[in-house]
């Protein structure tokens, strides 16, 4: 989980030499995507989807293939979203692909625009209840939401894995709590589907674990970016030890017409 800023210019160099140019910026898969993605039922290549939160934009272009609809691409950081035009234009989806750079809490689209609401490890920032309560307004009436959100799956977590996220997210909840929180928000609850731990790995934390090993010698480890080297270095390390504790779940979730 990526350290939270307002701007570019919030977060230490070394968070872009260690991010730029990965796949993705959170865990997740093409696989995990589909799977999700066949529990909505869309227009067809009419479909108006909207992604928030896109990062580097490997969902985005993938649901743009697989739907044939448009997706409108959000993200806060311009240099992410230059990466997903290129990957648009590589897989030969960039007539559907448009991107807009915009703070997920201020989004600059009209009431009931779209016909799938998409955000891959993102909501966080919001907070769970509060991104769903504020995305809903965006959903056409019968249309869907399609979130993952980090979420425990034990109730007796390890004390590491317990007092690491207690401090990185306060607000991570369990199952439970997660789909009462959407039902509260006004959503009927489709069906979820649990990241499996490869997801974590393959074009997540093994490619970051690679860049932010390689960059730390370069950097005070007390400075800035050295402290938040490490800081992101023990995340993947608790994980390591304790994924089985907790992993991010897609709620897919639909406005009621």
């Amino acid at each position: 989980m990526a350290p939270m800023g307002t701007d570019e210019l919030s977060f230490p160099e070394a968070f872009w030499k260690g991010h730029t140019g990965l796949r993705r910026q959170g865990p997740g898969s093409d696989r995990s995507t589909k799977i999700a993605l066949s529990m909505v039922d869309l227009p067809g290549k009419e479909a108006e989807i909207l992604d928030i939160g896109c990062g580097p934009g490997a969902q985005t272009v993938f649901l743009a293939a697989e739907t044939g609809g448009r997706v409108t691409a959000v993200d806060l950081f311009a240099r992410f979203l230059e990466e997903v035009r290129e990957r648009a234009g590589e897989l030969g989806v960039a007539d559907r692909v448009s991107t807009v750079r915009a703070d997920m809490g201020s989004l600059p689209f009209d009431d009931k625009s779209f016909d799938l609401v998409w955000s891959e490890g993102a909501i966080y920032i919001m907070g769970f209840q509060s991104g769903l309560s504020a995305w809903k307004r965006f959903v056409k009436p019968g249309g869907y939401v399609a979130v993952t959100e980090i979420t425990w799956l034990v109730d007796d977590p390890s004390d590491d894995a317990s007092l690491f996220w207690k401090e990185a997210y306060p607000g991570m909840g369990t199952f439970a709590e997660n789909c009462a929180a959407a039902r509260e928000a006004g959503y009927q609850l489709v069906g979820t589907y649990t990241l499996p731990r490869e997801d974590w790995w393959t074009d997540y934390y093994r490619p970051l674990s690679n860049r932010l090993t390689s960059l730390l010698p370069s950097y005070p480890p007390d400075s800035e970016s050295g402290v938040g080297l490490r800081e992101e270095l023990k995340e993947i390390e608790i994980h390591r030890l304790h994924g089985n504790e907790y992993s991010y779940i897609f709620y897919v979730l639909r406005r009621p017409e």
